[in-house]
């Protein structure tokens, strides 16, 4: 039997590949069909030491911290950011693996 590599984890071909969590991508795509919160989450990617300053976002962004503090608090709920605070200051970041099922899904149509 042949053998495939997918991240890391050896399986024969004959084996079916683990199930995906339909509810999670599911629940992440409707999170993310959101346009500002999509823009959080690619700013937050692409951001020095993978965190931000809410005010850095909102300038970045073009919205005031009201509107973007609830994107952020939805985000958080649903398990896709998490915040620390440094002084007076809220820092953002993803959090490593939440979007998981999202790029499981894209390698697998990839391939």
């Amino acid at each position: 039997m042949a053998t495939a590599t997918t991240n890391g984890r050896s399986r024969t071909k004959t084996q079916a590949a683990p199930a995906i969590d339909e509810e999670r991508i599911r629940q992440l795509c409707a999170l993310l069909n959101d346009g500002m919160r999509l823009r959080v989450v690619l700013l937050l990617s692409e951001a020095e030491g993978g965190e931000m300053h809410v005010n850095a976002m909102c300038e970045a962004i073009g919205m005031s911290q009201q509107g973007l503090s609830h994107h952020l608090s939805l985000m958080r709920v649903a398990g896709v950011l998490e915040n620390r605070r440094e002084g007076k200051f809220n820092l953002y970041s993803i959090v490593p693996g939440s979007l998981g099922p999202l790029v499981e899904l894209a390698e697998r149509a990839g391939s």
